[in-house]
């Protein structure tokens, strides 16, 4: 294991590429879970967000297996020369970022989150299962 983890720090890329599914299911999972929070969970989304992430993923790799193959073109950003395993590599980390963004604003909105339940607010229904209702 200790190889592995050694092997993907030896190379930014590597690195962004591992950072990146990491990001997208942290996100998708606190979304999930906000959404159980809320009462809103709906696994058409948690499933279209996985899929999203599953296609940019998909996406980027073949663009870093593109920009690995091609070591000899490079890229110039404001007059600085990248190659484009750099480019790619900034692109992916940039990717990272939005993803970083989005659980930090998810992480906000589970903290708000009240953890205790209005007694008044809980009813019995028909059935005998009990209810929260809450404000809208």
């Amino acid at each position: 294991m200790n190889e592995i983890i050694l092997f993907i720090k030896s190379d930014p890329l590597w690195v962004a590429l591992a950072l990146l599914p990491l990001a997208i299911i942290a996100k998708n999972l606190l979304g999930a879970g906000h959404a159980q929070q809320s009462n809103q969970l709906n696994w058409n989304y948690l499933k279209r967000g996985l899929y999203k992430g599953l296609l940019i993923y998909t996406a980027i790799a073949v663009l870093s297996v593109m920009a690995a193959l091609s070591n000899d073109l490079s890229v110039n950003i404001n007059g600085a020369t990248l190659t484009l395993v750099q480019a790619v590599t900034v692109v992916i980390m940039g990717a990272v970022a939005v993803y970083v963004k989005d659980i930090f604003a998810l992480f906000l909105l589970i903290f708000k989150q009240p953890t205790t339940i209005d007694e008044n607010k809980v009813i019995k229904t028909e059935s005998g299962t009990y209810e929260y209702r809450e404000d809208k």
